[in-house]
């Protein structure tokens, strides 16, 4: 077992390993910017409450960083979520379990009187408990890692009403 493992991303959405670094301990990553400066500017904040099983959802302040709750706040998911991801493209938020196989995913409002209310998808069926999550940059595919067997559920997410389907093979 190797801390880091990366992976090359195929066009149908399989993964294979393109190399494996670090210690055995790894729990967390960061990543800092490349060679110029990108502005961003978000509009919500979500947060995984482990505690409850819930999610929290809050507006950004663009001018001061300040966070509102937003009405409705939090959502609560049927599970324990440990980790979120958001679709870059779309309106899609997931919070899987990391004790069961519970799998939440939400439509988040993007503006109007309801900006940042997320709305439950249903129809998510998930294979494993979850421990992290990240959907790639297209927002054509959602990954959960399953620490449970040290596994990698791959999932095609549906553009239109936003469920993750398990690709074939899955998990890997």
């Amino acid at each position: 077992y190797t801390g880091i493992q990366t992976f090359s991303i195929g066009a149908a959405g399989g993964l294979t390993l393109a190399q494996a670094v670090g210690e055995p301990s790894v729990a967390s990553l960061a990543l800092l910017g490349g060679t110029s400066g990108v502005a961003y500017a978000p509009q919500f904040l979500f947060t995984a409450n482990q505690g409850n099983g819930s999610v929290s959802a809050y507006q950004v302040d663009g001018s001061t960083g300040d966070l509102t709750q937003v009405t409705g706040s939090p959502y609560f998911t049927g599970g324990q979520p440990l980790a979120l991801a958001v679709d870059p493209l779309g309106p899609f938020l997931y919070a899987p379990s990391a004790f069961s196989s519970a799998f939440a995913g939400y439509t988040v409002t993007s503006s109007g009187a309801d900006a940042g209310r997320l709305t439950p998808i249903t129809g998510i069926a998930a294979e494993l408990p979850s421990n992290g999550i990240c959907v790639e940059p297209s927002g054509r595919f959602v990954y959960a890692t399953n620490a449970s067997n040290n596994s990698v559920s791959e999932y095609a997410i549906d553009s239109t009403s936003g469920v993750p389907a398990p690709l074939p093979g899955s998990p890997f």
